[in-house]
């Protein structure tokens, strides 16, 4: 009986000791779920931001392609009013030229009127 009684305790720590077991894989295995899913939710908010990342990588590339288009062209148009300015001066160059020679033909027409 008291060897009954002895493997009865024995049994009983035992299932007590497996059941603290079972409870704490329980607790772990929930723990490591928990993480799990944090884990998820970080890679999901690191995804987007990613996505977000590129559109606005995208974004700034077009905007950059677009200030290049415009300088480029401003370039051109600078360039056209250099040559409109440079043309300017050459018709002013010739109207003084024209000027010049207007005057003396009138001076010698009317030196030859006199």
């Amino acid at each position: 009986a008291r060897f009954e009684s002895e493997l009865a305790k024995q049994s009983a720590v035992l299932r007590a000791s497996l059941q603290e077991r079972s409870v704490a894989r329980t607790v772990e295995t929930t723990e490591a779920r928990k993480l799990n899913i944090q884990l998820l939710a970080l890679q999901s908010e690191s995804l987007m931001r990613d996505d977000e990342l590129r559109e606005c990588t995208e974004e700034l590339s077009s905007e950059v392609a677009c200030a290049e288009a415009a300088r480029a062209e401003l370039r051109e148009r600078e360039r056209e009013n250099r040559d409109e300015v440079d043309a300017l001066r050459e018709v002013c160059e010739l109207s003084k030229e024209y000027k010049t020679e207007l005057a003396v033909v009138r001076a010698t027409t009317l030196a030859g009127d006199v």
